[in-house]
This record gives structure tokens, sequence and C-alpha cells, in this order.
């Protein structure tokens, strides 16, 4: 027989994650290595008709598609 253990409940918002050390201590430098990588409104932004989550879609299919045969 397995023994079953009960941990109490942890809140979520208890939880917080990092992307680095830099992140947790609020450094300038990586607030600005932040903006660099995301800039403001990036999420908006489409070139095209083909969206990027599309794009990633489409090229998942096609490596998937030649083990089926």
């Amino acid at each position: 027989m397995k023994r079953k253990w009960k941990h109490p409940a942890e809140p979520e918002a208890s939880r917080q994650h990092w992307r680095s050390l830099g992140e947790l201590e609020g450094s300038d430098e990586f607030k600005g290595w932040l903006e660099r990588e995301f800039p403001q409104g990036a999420a908006e932004l489409e070139l095209d008709a083909t969206s990027r989550r599309r794009f990633v879609k489409l090229m998942r299919a096609s490596t998937a598609l030649p083990g089926f045969g």
C-alpha cells in the first residue's frame, strides 16, 4: 500500500519566478535588456496575414507529417 502525503496547500500568489538574478535585483541593466528584447506593443504587431503563432503551427505540422509516412 502506498503512503499518500498530504501537504498543505500553497497559495498561488506566494510563488514568484525570475528570469535571472538581474530581474530579482531590479537592476537597470536588466530593465534595459528587457526593453530591447520585448519592445512596447510588439505582441500586437503583425506585418502580414500570417501571424507568428500560425507560422509555428505550420512548421510543427510540416515536421510531424513525414514521421507518419
